[in-house]
């Protein structure tokens, strides 16, 4: 007789093509890592192992059993609380490495919230000293341009002579200019 994989149904006398499996996403990919990261598959073996070797011992009698026969049972029952006991253990073990990872996520979130806070509150600042920047620019270049003009006023002779220099001479007015001009002709 064949065995289980190599046997054909009737249904199966034409050749099928095999079953394509989509590429997993990182996400479904991390997901399925993460649970045989957190579930110890052994120990659910050994768990379901001692179970069917307890239930086998302990249910499958059809003749009454004998006095060493029930120390068996007893000692398949203890070896399946036993292994039982662990696997809780581990289930413990892994919800207090879970509640860890939590807790260190939310301290990851609180420390990169504050850290954005803060960045954001030395931009404000930065650009608080930039503007102050521009304005006491602007102040020295007007102060430099007034210290420029400051300079050629000072450099001009005192007021006095310059007026001198405007003002006309007693003699002289328009009237008798305006004569000088008449007197030319």
């Amino acid at each position: 007789m064949a065995a289980p994989h190599e046997q054909m149904s009737l249904n199966d006398t034409t050749t099928t093509k095999p079953a394509a499996f989509l590429p997993m996403t990182m996400q479904q990919e991390d997901s399925i890592i993460h649970t045989r990261i957190t579930n110890d598959e052994k120990a659910l073996r050994r768990v379901t192992k001692k179970f069917h070797s307890y239930a086998s011992v302990a249910y499958d009698v059809v003749v009454p059993p004998a006095p060493a026969a029930s120390s068996s049972v007893d000692d398949a029952r203890d070896a399946f609380l036993v292994e039982l006991a662990s696997f809780h253990l581990s289930l413990k073990k892994s919800l207090m490495v879970c509640e860890a990872e939590a807790r260190q996520v939310e301290e990851y979130q609180r420390e990169k919230e504050r850290v954005e806070n803060e960045c954001t509150q030395l931009r404000e600042q930065i650009e608080g000293l930039r503007l102050s920047l521009e304005q006491a620019q602007l102040e020295r270049r007007r102060k430099m341009e007034y210290d420029a003009c400051a300079e050629k006023v000072n450099a001009l002779p005192p007021r006095g002579v310059l007026e001198g220099y405007v003002r006309p001479a007693p003699s002289f007015t328009l009237r008798s200019a305006g004569a000088h001009l008449y007197a030319d002709k």
